[in-house]
């Protein structure tokens, strides 16, 4: 999926907010769907539709990861969630500590 924006250009390797979601459009203008993202030293994940994850888990390759305030991943910290402390490591994996 591409989008233009009012000015009629395409948006290309940016962000775009819209219906209280981010998304990410890449550097050919194809928004990122079910994909990561990494810059600025984070990793960030657009889910089904291309909705950034943000505040939220995320399920796979039989590990959990939590994306916090900004979309950003959580690495080498922890973190109270829902009432329990997780550990992060340093690539994202979670782990409930306490």
């Amino acid at each position: 999926m591409y989008y233009f924006g009012p000015d009629g250009k395409e948006y290309k390797d940016q962000f775009y907010n819209n219906w209280g979601n981010t998304y990410y459009f890449g550097p050919d203008g194809a928004r990122y769907t079910d994909q990561f993202y990494s810059n600025w030293g984070h990793t960030y994940y657009f889910g089904d539709g291309g909705v950034r994850y943000t505040n939220r888990f995320y399920y796979n390759w039989g590990h959990t990861y939590y994306f916090g305030d900004g979309g950003v991943r959580l690495d080498n910290q922890n973190k109270w969630i829902d009432g329990k402390l997780w550990h992060f490591d340093n690539q994202g994996i979670g782990t409930i500590i306490g």
